[in-house]
């Protein structure tokens, strides 16, 4: 038989991969935990009398994505895009099945200039609120003498550079018990434990104050012995 060669046109559309949305001003919630016993609720919420088309985006201290199972998604996300009522809210939670266990930060942000999403998470029973934007000087207060822990949330909202910051820790008589730097680069988190096991803190009670130049977002946490969270704010 003879063959016969033929073209085909074919047309292909490609649809533009979905994304996070952006453009808004950004809040940091410092801490979320998933597996290991915990899980995490995100409550965003919208108060303008306007529906708004926000983000949440799940990030390790470094900046990179970090992909979290999520009640009612069938795979793994860094990011979830929600559309809030005017005068709404809406609630991201993960499944609390990660193995092991993952923490880090989250970002919420609007598609709006001019809309600024108010947003909470809640980790089984504790809130944790968003960090408040600080230009250094700032201290935080620390009790290191049992399982009990602090630790100081640095975000750094800057869109490039790094800003670097110096700590000086006093014990409850003003005395200098050490020193130290920490460089937080663009979109990162700087954590600062202050537990009975860390060198210098442990053992003791004090102040840990921050100075330098740059603005940054910044929380307090203390985790009590059994585990319970509460909010130590960086003045």
């Amino acid at each position: 038989g003879t063959g016969v060669a033929q073209t085909v046109a074919v047309s292909v559309t490609v649809a533009a991969q979905a994304a996070a949305v952006k453009g808004g001003p950004v809040s940091v919630l410092p801490l979320f935990q998933d597996g290991g016993g915990e899980s995490t609720a995100f409550v965003l919420l919208n108060p303008y009398s306007s529906a708004t088309n926000a983000s949440i985006s799940f990030a390790a201290a470094n900046g990179t994505a970090l992909r979290l199972p999520i009640v009612g998604q069938p795979q793994q996300v860094s990011w979830q895009n929600v559309t809030i009522p005017a005068f709404g809210s809406a609630t991201v939670a993960t499944a609390g099945i990660s193995n092991p266990q993952k923490q880090g930060f989250a970002i919420v942000q609007s598609s709006d200039p001019t809309k600024r999403v108010q947003a909470y998470a809640q980790i089984d029973q504790d809130v944790i609120a968003t960090a408040i934007s600080r230009t250094p000087p700032l201290a935080v207060p620390f009790d290191a003498t049992s399982a009990a822990t602090t630790t100081l949330y640095l975000y750094n909202p800057a869109a490039t550079g790094t800003i670097t910051l110096n700590l000086n820790i006093y014990d409850t008589t003003g005395a200098t018990i050490g020193t130290g730097t920490i460089a937080i680069p663009a979109g990162q988190e700087g954590v600062i434990p202050m537990s009975n096991t860390a060198a210098v803190f442990g053992g003791k009670t004090g102040t840990l104050y921050v100075s330098g130049s740059g603005t940054v977002l910044a929380l307090g946490l203390r985790t009590a012995t059994d585990g319970r969270i509460s909010t130590v704010m960086a003045w």
